[in-house]
């Protein structure tokens, strides 16, 4: 939400839209670096992501999904490069 009340801008004067990808793996933390499949599968799930919206894997859905009163949309299966 702080994102988009800050109404960021782009170089052409329209709005920024993130692409916001969610999984659950594991995570190796090297300084700065976050590293493992954990982080190689949500930035994939990122890109299938529409401007503006949040692609979870099957994992993080079964995760939050009784805790969040959300619409989803099921996209099916995905075929990822990792």
């Amino acid at each position: 939400m702080a994102v988009k009340a800050a109404n960021f801008l782009n170089a052409a004067g329209a709005p920024v839209r993130y692409r916001i990808g969610v999984n659950v793996g594991d995570v190796i933390v090297d300084g700065d670096d976050l590293l493992g499949d954990g982080v190689n599968v949500a930035a994939r799930l990122k890109q299938q992501a529409r401007p503006g919206g949040i692609c979870l894997s099957a994992a993080a859905y079964d995760q939050v999904a009784s805790k969040l009163d959300i619409a989803v949309e099921d996209m099916g299966p995905l075929s990822l490069k990792i």
